[in-house]
């Protein structure tokens, strides 16, 4: 069914084509070296079409978003949909469709990416999908192409299945530590979370409940997230503190609501189990690919990992009532297309202490290209501390747990059941999860149109 529905669309696709036909090596200008993450040509259409995706370009002519791990796109911009950057990008994925560039390149991992950074522009277009608002027919236009090349960059299960482990090279490499050091707390480590013989316990709800919903809802279902934990007294203290959460008697008390004083409102208890100094949590994020079934596949390719080490649970209020900063050390690792491909650490590299970016995760969709623009303000102000999760993860020890206590989502009238799990039942709640979604029956109905 797959690859009928494939041949359609690509007929479909260069029937649109014919009276245009773009042809490869068009004679554009080189773009600089920096833009060579699939091929060593920088004119090569792979990285044409990447950058017509990814990179955004500032007023001072400052390029953005090459090695980005999710696209510079949020809920209201523009880019894509409408000028010269949708013409571009109409441009380019033609081109890639007529020409059959997928044929191009056919090592597995790398048409692994890049299907996953197609089908991420594909959801983000997804949007405004069913609506009459301005731009949707550009937006359909974009959607029709980008997933026939999904489509076209799909691997077998076999070759998805054989796909690296490059979180095990990143652990393995000896590029960072493999533990925390008291007397380096700002120093990257990435420890080996799937060892068999290591006293980190994947925290999960069981079936397909997810233990981490806002990422995954946030990302699309794209990406599979797990959660590590790991006490100072290792496994056994770490899946009794577990049990103990679950079991606690009386998980939620009554207290008037400051604001309005005739309402009562139920609140965690103060007397919740508190999980030791010196815990630490480990949240990756991991990619979900498309097969050439037409089936979402789970893989083992890291894309980020998020580490927090709890070195004071009961810290004295600082400014704004928070905890100081020095109650939680935080790492963060991303995936590096370039350092992926060279087969370097695992393609993880270590987010710097002084490093910026852009916001995207619980963003409110502003665009910052378009509102600086618009307002007249440097773009600068825009970005914010790359390694920030306190926003959300501020309180002392357990408060700052949102998927134990369910900060971002509907309470439910018990504890989340948290338990040891396997780390594929986390992969398959995300992918139940995706397909529940109305971007992937979009998808999937672009596939069968005739």
């Amino acid at each position: 069914m797959f690859h009928s529905a494939l041949n359609i669309q690509t007929a479909m696709v260069i029937a649109l084509l014919c009276s245009h036909p773009a042809q490869a090596g068009n004679g554009a200008p080189p773009v600089p070296s920096e833009s060579e993450l699939y091929n060593a040509d920088p004119n090569h259409l792979w990285n044409r079409l990447h950058r017509a995706l990814f990179v955004r370009r500032g007023a001072d002519g400052t390029e953005y978003g090459l090695d980005q791990l999710d696209p510079l796109l949020w809920f209201h911009t523009k880019h894509l949909v409408e000028g010269p950057s949708h013409e571009n990008a109409i441009k380019v994925l033609d081109e890639f469709l007529a020409t059959h560039a997928e044929r191009l390149v056919q090592d597995p991992l790398r048409r692994a990416i890049l299907q996953r950074d197609v089908w991420a522009v594909f959801d983000w277009t997804a949007r405004w999908s069913g609506t009459d608002l301005p731009g949707t027919k550009a937006l359909q236009d974009l959607q029709l192409r980008l997933a026939a090349v999904i489509q076209r960059l799909a691997l077998t299960k076999e070759q998805i299945d054989a796909l690296p482990d490059n979180y095990a090279a990143a652990a393995k490499s000896h590029g960072f530590e493999n533990s925390y050091h008291d007397d380096k707390p700002t120093v990257p480590f990435l420890p080996d979370l799937f060892a068999a013989n290591d006293p980190w316990v994947c925290v999960g709800l069981g079936g397909e409940d997810r233990i981490a919903p806002v990422h995954v809802s946030r990302f699309g279902g794209r990406s599979a997230f797990l959660v590590f934990m790991r006490t100072p007294g290792g496994w056994q203290e770490t899946t009794h503190y577990l049990e103990q959460f679950r079991e606690f008697p009386q998980p939620y008390v009554y207290e008037t609501n400051r604001f309005f004083t005739n309402h009562i409102n139920a609140v965690h208890s103060p007397n919740l189990p508190q999980f030791p100094a010196g815990t630490i949590f480990a949240l990756v994020r991991q990619m979900i690919l498309v097969d050439q079934n037409g089936d979402l596949r789970p893989t083992h390719l890291t894309e980020s990992v998020q580490i927090r080490r709890y070195n004071d649970v009961h810290p004295k209020r600082g400014a704004y009532g928070r905890p100081p900063p020095d109650s939680q050390s935080m790492i963060e690792f991303l995936l590096s297309r370039k350092q992926l491909f060279a087969g370097k650490a695992g393609g993880l590299r270590a987010v710097a202490p002084d490093e910026t970016e852009f916001r995207q995760f619980m963003d409110k969709g502003f665009d910052p290209f378009e509102e600086t623009e618009r307002k007249h303000q440097p773009l600068s102000s825009w970005f914010h501390q790359a390694l920030d999760c306190r926003e959300c993860h501020a309180g002392p020890g357990l408060s700052s747990v949102s998927s134990f206590l369910q900060s971002f989502q509907k309470p439910t009238a018990t504890l989340p059941q948290l338990a040891v799990v396997n780390d594929q039942e986390q992969r398959d709640a995300a992918r139940i999860w995706k397909q529940s979604q109305f971007n992937w029956g979009l998808l999937q109905g672009l596939w069968e149109r005739p």
